[in-house]
């Protein structure tokens, strides 16, 4: 065999095959583990939770001394849960605060009170809690399909001790809206458009923050594409679904309230105003030592909470722990949900109100936390830490005190 004959078949060995630079198909979920380790990690998480939750519940009906009459499940039964309460059984009046609080939700409740004819109270909170389960299985495959299965069981578990947590398994909106939102940002990765499409509709007929999935839809599906428009192809027109159920509920408050944007109107009863988030965080830390820290608890909570979040989205996209430039449709849809917030803060005592439980919306992120807290020494103080603040929290909540 001549020299140039050896040199060609050692070439043909050696180099790989050259991989598109922009290919099409599908990333490959199964190399990350199965559906079924996801059902019995999120299993685990949520079963330890809820025995958590019995116990701090019983505590309180033991210490707290809750008004005769009152069953536990009226004691999860509080502050916005009241207003999905109120929707679900008559509706939006006119010259209410309730179009603040979208429909999908109670909606969803006063359908399970029809099959299990136990009050509306507890359709609300079955709601919640099977999609809090099924939430943290679609956490699971996100985390695990972006950063292995081992970065994914510990996602859970710091998502599901996270000081707010307990807000997943009250009648909020919360665990719904996060399985919508990650049920199409997961169809998103797997290439699946008119599914996200359909998911993401049903994300913003639950929350506001829902449209913002048009941003990861747009990124990843051009991003497959290698950005040129003349491969887009008319499943791009799957986009246009996100924004329908934000759009049926504005047709809806037009014929019934007389305002369209009434959703959008309301939020001035809470005085919101909008500014820039610089503002929210300077107010909020010039605020800090007006009380004493036990008075100020909610905007020491709001303020820690928020810090998080933008370190999180910081870490996501530079440092050690960053994701690959395609795991960014993940950065794109949690860097506004983050934001917005802060761009209409409360004027007066916390302008940062409620940000520590609307980190709940940007679950993704604790895809980084995930990576980031890897060894046992910090896996365990963030656990004691987290873990405490959400038992305090909670026994407050469930005495009516206002806990974000």
């Amino acid at each position: 065999m001549s020299s140039g004959s050896r040199t060609s078949a050692r070439d043909a060995v050696v180099v790989p095959a050259q991989r598109p630079r922009h290919s099409l198909a599908r990333p490959a979920a199964e190399q990350a583990g199965t559906w079924r380790q996801a059902w019995i990690a999120a299993a685990w998480v949520w079963a330890a939770l809820h025995v958590a939750y019995a116990i701090v519940t019983l505590v309180h009906r033991v210490i707290g001394a809750p008004p005769a009459g009152t069953s536990a499940l009226d004691n999860w039964l509080q502050w916005d849960g009241w207003h999905y309460y109120g929707i679900a059984e008559n509706g939006y009046p006119p010259g209410s605060q309730e179009p603040a609080f979208f429909p999908l939700f109670p909606l969803l409740g006063r359908a399970v009170d029809v099959v299990l004819p136990s009050g509306i109270p507890f359709a609300l909170l079955v709601v919640s809690n099977v999609c809090a389960f099924v939430a943290l299985a679609l956490l699971h495959r996100i985390a695990a399909t972006e950063a292995g299965p081992q970065v994914a069981d510990r996602s859970v578990w710091l998502f599901g001790l996270f000081p707010t947590a307990y807000f997943l398994a009250a009648p909020y909106n919360h665990s719904m809206f996060l399985v919508l939102a990650l049920g199409c940002l997961y169809a998103i990765r797997r290439q699946e458009w008119w599914v996200a499409g359909a998911v993401g509709a049903l994300a913003t007929a639950t929350r506001s923050a829902g449209i913002m999935l048009v941003l990861p839809f747009a990124l990843e599906y051009l991003r497959v594409r290698g950005f040129q428009l003349r491969r887009v192809r008319p499943d791009a027109a799957a986009i246009a679904l996100v924004p329908a159920g934000i759009a049926a509920f504005a047709v809806y408050c037009w014929v019934h309230i007389g305002d369209p944007l009434a959703f959008s109107h309301t939020q001035s009863y809470w005085a919101k105003e909008l500014s820039w988030p610089g503002a929210a965080l300077w107010s909020a830390v010039g605020q800090l030592g007006q009380r004493s820290p036990i008075e100020n608890y909610h905007l020491i909570a709001d303020l820690g909470g928020t810090l998080l979040s933008l370190a999180l989205l910081v870490a996501c996209v530079w440092g050690p722990w960053a994701l690959r430039r395609d795991q960014w449709y993940l950065v794109v849809y949690a860097a506004p949900v983050v934001l917005l917030p802060m761009f209409f803060p409360i004027v007066g005592a916390n302008p940062l109100m409620g940000m520590t439980r609307y980190i709940l919306d940007v679950a993704v992120l604790f895809v980084v936390l995930g990576r980031a807290v890897a060894r046992p020494a910090v896996e365990r103080a963030y656990a004691v830490v987290a873990l405490s603040l959400q038992v305090g929290f909670l026994l407050m909540y469930l005495r009516g005190d206002w806990t974000f």
